[in-house]
This record gives structure tokens, C-alpha cells and sequence, in this order.
């Protein structure tokens, strides 16, 4: 009797481990089908990468970054409505995934949808009160929305985190540049051109509060520097570049006549 007992103990055993290794296997080629998505979805090409997370997902359910992961390739494509769902359903399995929440506010902003995108991004930095990026985007979002005082509190958040994120001071000086701060915004422009001088619309956008602080010879030199990539920079200096004068041929002296030979 004793014998037919631990003869069942070992049979459970075998099954139990059984069961595990098989779990563990489903496991591992579901993460291998996330990493070829993930290589897919660096060589742009999505449609294959959502392909090989729908089977990720089939063999592994839960997986929270699958899901995620497949809302992004579906938000590349432009299948907003079906990359929140994917989202939606990344954050019902890990609700600590401030990601889930800014993936989800960036899907809701490309559908128009301001409201809801600044309800995620506010969600997400909940979770996560240190990151930058975080309430720049989420300043985007007020500045999209009319509300360019919140916008502003969300540019100062995200300057004081990181000094260095340029493209904090450059929406900061548009929503400065929106209330018609102009001297601020050609501030903020500076410090953006002082990072990374290769930003054409910034010399652009500055030389337009030049133009509305009546200094005009600044406002041409930052169009003139912006023109050759901003086209309503050049429109701006045909409008405003005094047209040139024509210079008239120059007059060619008559040789001088030859005399008569005397008879």
C-alpha cells in the first residue's frame, strides 16, 4: 500500500514538472517571438511585427509588453482605435505601467482626443514623477488643448528635471510666443539654439518675435539663416526683403574721333 502511495507521489511529481517545463517552454518562444517583433519594428516594417506578437500573445496570454508592443505597431500604422485596445489591455495586466499609460495618452492625442491623452499622461506620471519627457509631452498635450498656462507649468517641470531638453525650451517658447510673451519666447528660443543650433523652424519662429518687437534686422538674419528649410521663411523675405534695385549698364566711354587728314 505504502509503495502504490509513493509510486503516486512520484507520478504527481513527474507531473507537476511536467507541467512547469512546459510553461517555461510556451514561456521562451513566446519571448522569441517579441524579440523578432521588436527587430521587425526597428526595420519600420510592422505589419511583421504584429504578426509574430499575435503569436507571442496566443502562447502567452499575458504579457503585458506584447500587447503594448502591438499597439505601437498598430498606432504606426495609423490604427489609433485598435492600438488603445491593445493598451488598455497592457495596463489591466500590469496597472504599475506608467508606459501603458503614455503609449496609450500618445494613441489618444493622434485621434484628437487632447482630454483623454492628458488623463493617461497624468495617470502614467503618477507611476513615474521623475521623468521628464513625461510632462514635456503631457505640456504638449495643455498647449494642443488651448491651455497654454498648464503648458507652461508642464515645460518648467520637465526644464527642472533635465536643463537640457531642448525640445522643453522650444515648446515653452511657442506657448510663450501663443500668449504673446515675445521677448520669453525669443529667450526660450536662444536657449533651445544654444543646445542644438541645427533647428531651423527655432531661428524661424524667433525671427518672428523679432518681426513683432519691431526689430527687423534681427528677424531677417534669423529668416535668411532658417530659408533654406523652412519654406514660409523664405515667403516671409520675399514679403519683407526690400526688392533690389537694378543696377544700370554701365556707360562705355565713345573712342574718340578720328581726325580728318588734311588735304
Amino acid at each position: 500500500m505504502r509503495a502504490r502511495r509513493d509510486l503516486s507521489s512520484i507520478v504527481l511529481v513527474l507531473l507537476i514538472t511536467s507541467a512547469i517545463a512546459f510553461a517555461q517552454s510556451k514561456r521562451a518562444r513566446a519571448e522569441e517571438h517579441f524579440k523578432q517583433a521588436a527587430q521587425y519594428m526597428r526595420q519600420g516594417s510592422h505589419q511583421a511585427a504584429i504578426a509574430q506578437l499575435d503569436s507571442a500573445i496566443a502562447m502567452e496570454p499575458k504579457l503585458a509588453q506584447a500587447y503594448s508592443s502591438r499597439g505601437t505597431a498598430r498606432r504606426e500604422l495609423g490604427h489609433y482605435p485598435e492600438a488603445v485596445l491593445d493598451y488598455t489591455r497592457a495596463i489591466e495586466l500590469e496597472p504599475g505601467y506608467a508606459d501603458g499609460y503614455y503609449n496609450r495618452g500618445t494613441a489618444y492625442f493622434l485621434m484628437k482626443d487632447y482630454q483623454q491623452a492628458i488623463n493617461d499622461y497624468t495617470k502614467g506620471i503618477g507611476l513615474d514623477q521623475q521623468n521628464p519627457d513625461a510632462y514635456n509631452t503631457r505640456g504638449l498635450f495643455y498647449f494642443n488643448y488651448g491651455n497654454d498656462e498648464q503648458a507652461i507649468a508642464d515645460f518648467n517641470k520637465a526644464l527642472e528635471l533635465d536643463p537640457d531638453l531642448a525640445s522643453a525650451y522650444f515648446n515653452r517658447a511657442n506657448a510663450h510666443y501663443s500668449m504673446d510673451n515675445f521677448q520669453p519666447a525669443i529667450d526660450d528660443f536662444t536657449r533651445t539654439l544654444a543646445i542644438n543650433k541645427r533647428q531651423p523652424l527655432a531661428y524661424y519662429k524667433r525671427g518672428l518675435a523679432y518681426d513683432m518687437l519691431n526689430q527687423p534686422q534681427k528677424a531677417m538674419d534669423d529668416m535668411i539663416t532658417a530659408s533654406s528649410d523652412v519654406k514660409e521663411a523664405q515667403e516671409w523675405l520675399d514679403k519683407h526683403e526690400p526688392p533690389k534695385t537694378p543696377k544700370a549698364p554701365a556707360k562705355t566711354a565713345k573712342p574718340p574721333a578720328k581726325k580728318k587728314a588734311k588735304k
